[in-house]
């Protein structure tokens, strides 16, 4: 096992404290360890580049260790800056690729013509020995002998991904060769294969036949696929041998030169059967070999440093941008939420206010007072009279004290008969009340689904932030755990107190409902039973005193006033009518309830808002210093 380095420890200590749900770490002595981790990080021994590429991955670490496909692609990054550089062989199908690598190595290795193997993708690269690996479809990599390539049938061929070849030839210690399916093959794959791999190549060697040189059909691959490499690329017109002297390959080469004008840094004449057979120094000068590897020492390999500088720099930039771009959606996820939760008694109100519940709570007090003057008006409609003998005592003309009989009409209130037609079941005032009664309390449940509906619009905003892949990608694993268990709790505290607003409104409801239903009998029985007793008692007095005492006659406003008192009319108009009624009482408690809500859960997000807000400035940091790499 490989002993840590410095490096290592230190992004492991980054690791280690990004991942502690002890929010106060984030003070100025992690500032201070901050900058000793950067200094211990730049290690001045190592490839700048490196270094960069380490820092990048402590950046990306701050949080938790980055996923899998990023630390793929950093080490990949890594492994770069000593990579050789990679050149493509890139051509028509057909067009000698394999006989042109074969005399770049010196030996014919590589089988020529249509072969199953000229499907496939080939990385030659450098080693101790020749030797040659088959990576297959499922992951399995197996030695194969270089006879192989030869043999090799469409049956097995089927199974292979790709192949690399090792040959210990010092052209390779600097460059490998990919030997690429080329293009208009008959399989379409192929075209997109060698697309892939021109995305991420240092160079491109395009082959070309001499004597078939600018067709329409090449002309269109290039201008489509090869443009965008102009800078990276050389055009290598092969079997010039097939041509009778220099001056028909000197009209080529200017043809070619004409008609791929923008497309190659270069255009060269070669031979590659003449580079592979050639035992003395004439014949391999003659076949102008040099020319490729002039172009590629001199050309390819100084821009090789240069090109994986921009290349890793682009990839890092990438890594730290994509990081921004989550950590950025999930301070705006929790921001929004943070509005969302202050406007909670907002948007109840405004959707109550739409929804027409005060207008009908109001109503609810309106019918009450109508059924109350309908049974007023129906009590006074009853009131009888009756003739009685009232004695009287007055003088005659003679001045003599004589006592008469007067018969006198007074007022009578059918009491028991009232009381029995108006609390009867079958009367339509209990029916009426009853109803009434059911609708106040009623009302309760139509307010709770008023909440129940903003309470579930909530809980899928909450819900949404819960699974939010940014914050996922920006907060560890801890911290977003301790996130995801408050978020639960918001939707927990705000339920909860709707709930207790929507059961405070029930229970005063459900009051004031058996105050007309369950108390009905006895309070009609209680209100006519005072006007009756009135009656009877101013009658009394009358009778005794006719001229100091009148009669009590009710009026329709009499009534009224014994049944507002015994129906507990001041009551329902406090409840339901007046400023303290039921209805605003319990948006007031939501509105206290909400406000108390959000100011504890806003607290309770601000570490996590401070958490993103750290790691997004730690990104923007690391990647300004990236911009002003020199």
């Amino acid at each position: 096992m490989s002993t840590p380095t410095i490096q290592d420890s230190i992004l492991s200590l980054g690791s280690l404290l990004s991942k502690s749900t002890d929010f106060s770490i984030l003070s100025d002595s992690t500032s201070l360890l901050e900058r000793f981790i950067q200094e211990c990080l730049a290690d001045t021994n190592k490839d700048p580049l490196q270094n960069l590429i380490t820092q990048v991955r402590y950046a990306l670490s701050h949080q938790e260790v980055p996923p899998d496909d990023v630390l793929y692609q950093l080490n990949a990054l890594e492994s770069l800056v000593q990579k050789p550089i990679t050149i493509a062989i890139v051509g028509q199908f057909s067009s000698g690729k394999s006989t042109f690598l074969n005399a770049l190595l010196g030996r014919e290795i590589l089988p020529s013509g249509i072969t199953p193997i000229t499907s496939k993708v080939c990385e030659i690269c450098h080693g101790e020995d020749y030797e040659l690996k088959a990576r297959y479809h499922n992951g399995s990599i197996k030695s194969k002998p270089l006879e192989f390539l030869h043999t090799l049938n469409e049956l097995e061929n089927a199974h292979i991904k790709d192949f690399r070849l090792y040959a210990p030839n010092p052209l390779l210690e600097h460059i490998r060769f990919l030997d690429t399916p080329g293009f208009n093959s008959q399989n379409e794959a192929d075209t997109d294969t060698t697309n892939a791999i021109l995305e991420e190549v240092e160079g491109i060697i395009w082959l070309s036949l001499i004597d078939n040189v600018g067709k329409q059909s090449e002309k269109d691959i290039l201008q489509n696929h090869i443009r965008k490499y102009a800078a990276k690329s050389l055009c290598v017109l092969n079997q010039k041998d097939r041509l009778k002297d220099e001056q028909e390959i000197a009209t080529s080469l200017q043809y070619a030169k004409e008609a791929f004008r923008g497309l190659f840094s270069e255009v060269v004449a070669i031979s590659a059967k003449q580079a592979l057979a050639a035992e003395d120094k004439t014949l391999y000068a003659h076949s102008n070999m040099q020319s490729v590897l002039d172009f590629i020492h001199t050309h390819l390999a100084p821009n090789a440093v240069s090109l994986k500088k921009q290349k890793i720099l682009r990839s890092l930039k990438t890594l730290l941008i994509q990081a921004l771009y989550h950590t950025h959606k999930g301070i705006f996820a929790l921001n929004n939420l943070a509005t969302m939760l202050e406007k909670q008694d907002g948007k109840v109100r405004f959707c109550a206010m739409q929804s027409g519940l005060e207008k009908h709570f109001n109503t609810l007090f309106l019918s009450y007072d109508s059924e109350l003057e309908n049974l007023a008006q129906s009590i006074f409609a009853s009131l009888d009279s009756q003739e009685i003998q009232l004695p009287l005592v007055v003088k005659n003309k003679f001045g003599l004290r004589t006592q008469i009989t007067q018969t006198k009409s007074v007022p009578l209130l059918p009491k028991d008969t009232l009381i029995s037609k108006l609390c009867s079941e079958e009367s339509q005032y209990v029916r009426d009340f009853r109803k009434l009664g059911f609708a106040m309390s009623d009302f309760s449940m139509t307010f709770g689904a008023l909440l129940a509906k903003e309470q579930e619009s909530l809980k899928d905003k909450v819900f949404d932030i819960s699974t939010n892949k940014s914050l996922i990608k920006s907060l560890s694993q801890a911290k977003f755990h301790s996130l995801q268990e408050t978020l639960f709790a918001i939707v927990r505290d705000y339920e909860n107190a709707g709930l207790k607003a929507v059961a405070n409104l029930q229970s005063e409801l459900i009051i004031l409902r058996h105050c007309i239903t369950t108390n009905y009998r006895g309070a009609i029985t209680l209100a006519l039973t005072k006007l009756d007793s009135t009656m009877q008692y101013a009658l009394k007095k009358h009778l005794q005193n006719p001229k100091d005492f009148a009669l009590f006659i009710p009026t329709l406003e009499n009534v009224r006033e014994e049944l507002n008192i015994s129906l507990h009319f001041l009551l329902f108009q406090d409840k339901l009518f007046l400023q303290n009624a039921l209805y605003k009482k319990a948006l007031w408690e939501i509105s206290e309830a909400y406000a108390q809500c959000f100011e504890r859960f806003n607290s309770m997000l601000e570490p996590f808002q401070d958490a993103l807000m750290e790691y997004y400035n730690i990104l923007k940091s690391e990647l300004l210093r990236i911009k002003q790499y020199k």
